[in-house]
């Protein structure tokens, strides 16, 4: 009976032990995996809190990319180099002054339709200091045309290049009739006086095809001439929105 007794007490102290053993390796390999589960989570949660603050920051971004103004009204000056090319009566554009209506479609473009006009008065003779207009040749010419400028990521004054396409209809003097479609390609420089007012100086290649009809003869006659030259203007636009 005493080993039996003796046995059984063995048997029941090494099962507690045994028992005691089990429970510390449990308690050994859950305590990583609640460790290792807080920082997840904390990490997640501040990646939550990021997350709007960036949003922020992009549409900050956004709006002050977008300070410059959207739809403007401009008013310049052009000098026309083909004014004075001999044509006896054909009449020729000179300088025009024409109101353009300005579209800044992004921070890179802008785009414009121009209206204009470049009256040209009577040939006159001075006598005794009196001016005698000696024929009928005053004529006013109408241009309607597009505008595109492509902006250049200069450091200083903004800076462009651009195109106008222009058409001019210039009636008709002394029986002749003529037309002219107009392309220059200009550089521009844009200088901001104050917010949304900017004056603006341009140079470049003009290019002229100018087509004519004269009638004054028996038979009507055709012609056509192309011509390049410098030319160069001047604008001044506000930007109302």
């Amino acid at each position: 009976m005493k080993k039996i007794f003796l046995s059984a007490v063995i048997a029941m102290a090494l099962c507690s032990y045994g028992y005691a053993q089990d429970e510390e390796e449990y308690e050994e390999e859950e305590a990583p995996a609640q460790v290792t589960k807080a920082p997840a989570y904390e990490e997640e949660e501040e990646e939550e809190e990021e997350a709007p603050v960036a949003k922020k920051e992009k549409k900050k971004a956004k709006k002050s990319s977008g300070s410059h103004g959207f739809f403007g009204i401009s008013v310049g000056i052009d000098q026309n180099p083909f004014a004075d090319v001999e044509g006896g009566n054909i009449p020729r554009v000179g300088d025009f002054s024409h109101l353009d209506l300005k579209l800044r479609v992004s921070d890179d473009i802008m785009l414009g339709i121009l209206i204009g006009l470049a009256h040209s008065g009577a040939t006159t003779t001075t006598v005794d200091g009196t001016d005698l207009p000696d024929a009928d040749d005053a004529y006013t010419p109408i241009l309607i045309g597009a505008q595109f400028d492509y902006f250049l990521p200069t450091p200083l004054l903004p800076t462009s290049i651009g195109a106008d396409i222009i058409y001019a209809s210039l009636g008709e003097v002394q029986k002749v009739s003529a037309s002219a479609l107009m392309i220059d390609i200009l550089y521009s420089a844009h200088a901001e006086l104050v917010k949304n007012l900017i004056l603006t100086g341009k140079v470049g290649i003009g290019i002229e095809y100018l087509m004519t009809e004269d009638n004054s003869g028996e038979q009507k006659s055709e012609t056509s001439r192309l011509d390049f030259g410098v030319k160069a203007g001047i604008a001044l636009s506000w930007f109302i929105i």
